[in-house]
């Protein structure tokens, strides 16, 4: 199997498992959302936010180094897996303490303490889940990883249609997320063990310190996209009296973001250990990967904003009803932050595959204090809007940074693609104003009219190049081991 039919294989296996685990989320996030109301709703959207900030600490890191390492030795298996076990063991026990002691100092009520419990023993499961779904990631089985995936955003779906239907509260749904994970978790180690390795843990403390020496970088920025991604809630709660309801119609927006940005990252997880090799083998083909997955981001990325942005009150009112209403202007802000998430996942993957993962750390520091910045500056006067905002400064200030960095070690984007930006920007115009004009026409037809629009422009302006053809070719025929070059 050729380097281009591995990746289109392990995207589309993530890709298959997505769109029906996120069809299953996005119909949870709605439900929930409904059932909950946007104050309850919001008392979940904080646990889950403050459990995320604070459960980076519990990988800092492990994952991607283990991934890229493996990728490139796959005998390190036995020794990553036993100790780091151990350092995980750790880092969560102390972290889940942590948590449980700021929660425990704070004046929340017993009914969101009780929730964030749940939450705390649930992030440390997933910490272990992301560590076997580091393996996977590096032996290039991502099959499993969407097994996972699909079981998780199964379970959590149909729990939540038995709380809903049975009018449980709050804590069963916490209950529901914790055995989805919990169940994820037993599947996975089992894959494990019986397809890669039942070796025993034989600790080594110099690989111990060698390996949390190296994996710092990616741990330290780990935590600072966490805290960009979830801070913004957490100061939201802080910032503005009897907030929950604030943060529901904000969480509600963000919720539909964060499925859409999901999308892209099946493909930077899927070629993350491509370019990792590459690196190693071939510089004109970790050059090449990075111009045609710019090209298929922003073909994917620009029309969705663009669309989104056009018609977020029409998407909220039909998903969550008329208590989210004001989530409307949110999502049409964040729209944007899919565009620039999208791109920042290539040019990030691409720094860590490039063993710059310290230089990555450094720009999403600067990200993460700027973001801190507007949020402190936004949120008084503007709120939830105010929080919008700074989300897209943030991402669009970190692209800038990464990109310009590329370019001074000698990564460049050609003249053509700039000017296939340009047309996919045209024919996503052309579609966002036929949006607008007849907007008042069915969703399901619009949406299915849009898409038309916008496929015409995209034959009309030839997007799609000789390169795009070849690459299909490959994908469902059989050739010799490479990527073609440009």
């Amino acid at each position: 199997m050729n380097t281009v039919q591995r990746i289109a294989k392990n995207f589309l296996s993530l890709l298959l498992s997505r769109v029906i685990g996120y069809i299953f989320g996005f119909l949870f996030v709605v439900y929930v959302a409904r059932y909950l109301g946007a104050q309850r709703f919001g008392i979940l959207s904080f646990a889950i936010a403050f459990t995320s900030l604070f459960g980076i600490l519990n990988d800092f890191g492990l994952q991607q180094y283990m991934t890229r390492q493996i990728a490139r030795n796959k005998l390190l298996i036995h020794k990553f897996l036993g100790n780091i076990a151990i350092v995980k063991l750790v880092l969560v026990v102390v972290n889940s303490l942590i948590m449980l002691l700021i929660v425990a100092s704070f004046g929340y009520s017993c009914y969101a303490i009780q929730v964030i419990y749940i939450m705390v023993v649930t992030i440390a499961l997933k910490a272990f889940i992301i560590m076997a779904y580091a393996i996977f990631q590096a032996y290039e089985k991502m099959h499993y990883i969407a097994v996972g995936q699909f079981l998780e955003s199964t379970l959590k779906f149909f729990g939540a249609l038995f709380v809903v239907s049975k009018r449980l509260d709050l804590v069963f749904l916490a209950l529901i997320l914790f055995a989805s994970i919990f169940v994820v978790f037993c599947v996975s180690f089992s894959l494990i063990f019986i397809k890669f390795s039942n070796a025993e843990i034989q600790l080594d403390i110099d690989f111990i310190k060698k390996t949390l020496r190296q994996a710092l970088p990616f741990g330290l920025s780990g935590l600072f996209i966490t805290v960009y991604y979830y801070i913004d809630t957490l100061m939201l709660s802080y910032m503005i009296p009897h907030s929950e309801k604030i943060i529901g119609w904000y969480n509600a927006a963000y919720r539909l973001i964060l499925i859409l940005i999901a999308f892209p990252s099946l493909y930077v997880t899927a070629i993350f250990p491509v370019m990792a090799r590459m690196f190693k083998e071939s510089a004109s083909s970790l050059q090449f990967i990075l111009e045609r997955s710019m090209k298929y981001i922003l073909f994917l990325s620009l029309p969705i904003s663009f669309g989104v942005a056009v018609c977020a009150d029409v998407i909220i009112k039909i998903v969550f009803g008329g208590d989210y209403l004001p989530s409307a202007v949110v999502l049409r802000i964040l729209s944007w932050s899919f565009l620039f998430a999208s791109v920042g996942a290539i040019f990030g993957y691409l720094l860590n595959a490039i063993d710059r993962q310290s230089t990555l750390t450094r720009i999403v520091g600067i990200g993460m204090v700027l973001n801190l910045l507007l949020n402190l500056l936004l949120i008084p006067y503007y709120s939830y809007l105010g929080a919008s905002i700074a989300t897209n400064v943030t991402r669009l200030c970190v692209i800038l940074i990464e990109g310009y960095i590329l370019v001074r070690i000698g990564f460049t984007l050609p003249r053509s693609l700039l000017f296939t930006v340009l047309k996919i920007f045209g024919a996503s115009l052309a579609m966002s104003s036929f949006l607008w004009f007849f907007k008042s026409l069915h969703p399901i037809i619009l949406a299915v009219l849009a898409s038309l629009v916008y496929l015409f422009f995209v034959l009309l302006l030839r997007i799609v190049d000789e390169d795009d053809l070849l690459i299909v070719k490959r994908i469902i025929a059989l050739r010799p081991e490479g990527v073609p070059r440009a």
